[in-house]
């Protein structure tokens, strides 16, 4: 296999990131007590239309505290749609809960809600839509069911910041939402955030983010270290500022390799919902699985020219920790995770290099 010369996945740093993150190394605070800290969550706040971000280590942190900051422990139960990233679920596993998988939509990959309501229980104490690949969950059916139900929403908005669902951004939407900065759409390298307009849960993931002082607190929870650093924070600042260039140009880029896909044999493109904004973290196609190549020989195939392209995420229910004997079914997920192929998504891509790849996948399906 030859060396990646189009990678999938690279961050898009401008000569603002690192004037920030200079001034923010020269005022001598590194760690969370930085400006960048304050500044970084009042206008992400601001941009997802919440009143309180609060900035944590990674993404995966910001799952573990919005479901510490909902109570979740053992005996309870999360809905999580099984076509994700692994920590969607293993967050909810490592609290002691137990969780429930529902299918995704036929054609968007993205958690089907009219498979939700059949498998909430008296245990159920909330549900976990993921924005997969920057493509917002259909969330008012959703919302609908969860406070009928009396449960909880966190949404995993981990590969979808700025995401737009019916005027409002996706982590604005559910009780929480949680955002991931390792090489999304904002890279900051790790990083992460929680959403909410909920004060007692803002207070819960303030209070669980940060060590007690001189071990003393009057809280009852068990506090650790899931803080951002300055020089995080800086990054974030900056990206931020320049969130919605990138995200056109990765809207950009998801159009041109539309308009040059969207006749070639046996590739099926995903559709953007009417009255969203989907923005394309990686851009996804299906090969058919009556096609004569199939999905797994177009992959190899792409990469022997040197691009990075990559198969989406496998079913969960299908990982070793949580398969059963005989495995429980969910046909649309198995079936789209066996079609799809990430294609190179970064907003530095040129219209030249997606030319190439796109006429690589003509050529090499024709």
């Amino acid at each position: 296999m030859r060396e990646q010369s189009l990678p999938l996945d690279e961050p898009s740093v401008g000569e603002k990131e690192i004037e920030y993150v200079t001034e923010a190394i020269r005022s001598g605070w590194l760690s969370w007590q930085g400006k960048y800290v304050g500044t970084f969550e009042e206008q992400f706040a601001k941009y997802c239309g919440v009143k309180k971000a609060i900035s944590v280590s990674t993404g995966t942190a910001a799952l573990i505290l919005a479901l510490q900051a909902a109570g979740i422990g053992p005996k309870d139960e999360v809905i999580v749609p099984t076509l994700t990233f692994s920590a969607a679920a293993f967050t909810v596993s490592f609290l002691g809960a137990k969780v429930v998988f529902a299918d995704c939509e036929n054609d968007r990959m993205v958690m089907d809600p009219s498979d939700i309501e059949t498998r909430i229980t008296s245990r159920t104490k909330a549900i976990m839509p993921v924005h997969l690949y920057g493509r917002p969950v259909d969330m008012d059916p959703i919302m609908k069911i969860a406070r009928t139900k009396k449960v909880i929403v966190i949404e995993d908005v981990a590969e979808a910041v700025g995401a737009i669902y019916k005027g409002r951004k996706v982590g604005s939407i559910g009780d929480i939402g949680c955002f991931s900065f390792h090489n999304k759409l904002i890279a900051t390298g790790e990083g992460g955030m929680v959403t909410t307009s909920n004060n007692n849960f803002a207070k819960a993931v303030m209070a669980l983010k940060t060590p007690a002082p001189n071990n003393f607190t009057d809280s009852r929870l068990i506090s650790l270290n899931y803080r951002m650093s300055n020089i995080t924070a800086a990054i974030g600042t900056a990206q931020l500022e320049r969130l919605e260039e990138i995200i056109q140009r990765k809207r950009n880029l998801a159009q041109k390799y539309t308009n040059l896909l969207k006749n070639c044999p046996g590739i099926t493109i995903i559709p953007e919902v009417p009255g969203c904004r989907d923005v394309y973290w990686r851009y996804t196609i299906l090969v058919n699985n009556d096609h004569r190549l199939g999905r797994d020989k177009l992959f190899y195939a792409l990469n022997e020219l040197g691009i990075g392209a990559r198969s989406i995420f496998w079913p969960m229910h299908l990982h070793p920790y949580y398969i059963t004997r005989p495995p429980t079914k969910f046909e649309s997920a198995e079936n789209l995770s066996a079609r799809g192929i990430d294609l190179p998504s970064s907003a530095n891509l040129t219209d030249e290099q997606i030319d190439f790849v796109a006429k690589s996948i003509l050529k090499i399906s024709t």
